[in-house]
């Protein structure tokens, strides 16, 4: 069983059944380990707290995201993310702290990212 690491918006949509998209984002990681970025576990819970959802839909999300398993930094991936941070602002399409948190992590799930 591989790792297939999400992001929020993937996250979301998985948490969505009537999503549009469900369907083909719940086919595409069957099969898979679902971790999530602490950039990711960092942001979800301000779905509900940013949005005034009631507490039954909150006490839902948080039961969604304790299915996942949270990677957490170490000194090696806040160094990655901040060698993301200067190329991506070097290279004139700088990356936003979120994702280049998310980006940061992906040696810890066995990919670099690329496909």
């Amino acid at each position: 069983m591989s790792d297939l690491l999400l992001d929020t918006d993937a996250a979301s949509i998985l948490f969505k059944p009537e999503h549009a998209l469900n369907q083909k984002c719940a086919a595409a990681t069957l099969g898979h380990r679902l971790p999530i970025s602490f950039m990711t576990r960092a942001e979800l819970p301000f779905w509900p707290r940013g949005n005034k959802w009631g507490r039954n839909r909150a006490d839902l999300l948080t039961g969604d995201i304790a299915a996942f398993t949270t990677l957490l930094p170490d000194d090696e991936t806040c160094v990655r993310r901040a060698d993301v941070v200067a190329e991506s602002t070097a290279s004139g399409h700088p990356i936003g702290s979120a994702d280049a948190g998310i980006v940061g992590v992906l040696p810890a799930v066995g990919t670099s990212g690329h496909r």
